[in-house]
């Protein structure tokens, strides 16, 4: 019988070779007692008022692998763009902080009154506040 599995050991349901487990119930997303377990929040997004001027502020974080820790504040200016569909858009300025503060860039956002959204599109993303569970701030998905 042993040439039966060529010198390989049966390890059960849900092994493949070596032992090793490729998903199955408990897969990702599944803690060691059987229940689910939230993701991990990696982006945010929130807008708020300065309490001296008056004027609004959007900040956001994003959190990936490949850029570590990236952060920014956007704030309004009095300058309107008009986008190739004729929507207009209010131009706002964003300070961004990438590699944990260690290096800084000013790009120009764009925020979109109807939908809440800030685009950045020197970055190629987007922050937005109506996003569940705290808000989004990352790359621009685009529909295919």
């Amino acid at each position: 019988m042993s040439g039966y599995y060529n010198g390989y050991r049966r390890r059960g349901y849900g092994r493949g070779y070596g032992g090793r487990s490729y998903g199955g119930y408990r897969g990702r997303g599944y803690n060691n007692n059987g229940g689910y377990r939230n993701r991990k929040k990696r982006t945010g997004a929130k807008m708020g008022v300065n309490e001296n001027s008056g004027r609004p502020y959007i900040t956001g974080w994003n959190v990936s692998r490949r850029y570590g820790m990236r952060k920014f504040i956007a704030n309004p200016t009095d300058l309107m763009a008009t986008t190739k569909n004729g929507k207009e858009r209010q131009q706002w300025v964003c300070n961004v902080e990438m590699d944990g503060g260690m290096t800084k860039r000013t790009v120009t956002g764009f925020y979109d009154e109807s939908s809440k959204k800030l685009y950045m599109p020197d970055l190629n993303m987007v922050a937005s506040i109506n996003a569940p569970n705290g808000g989004y701030w990352g790359q621009i998905k685009s529909r295919r």
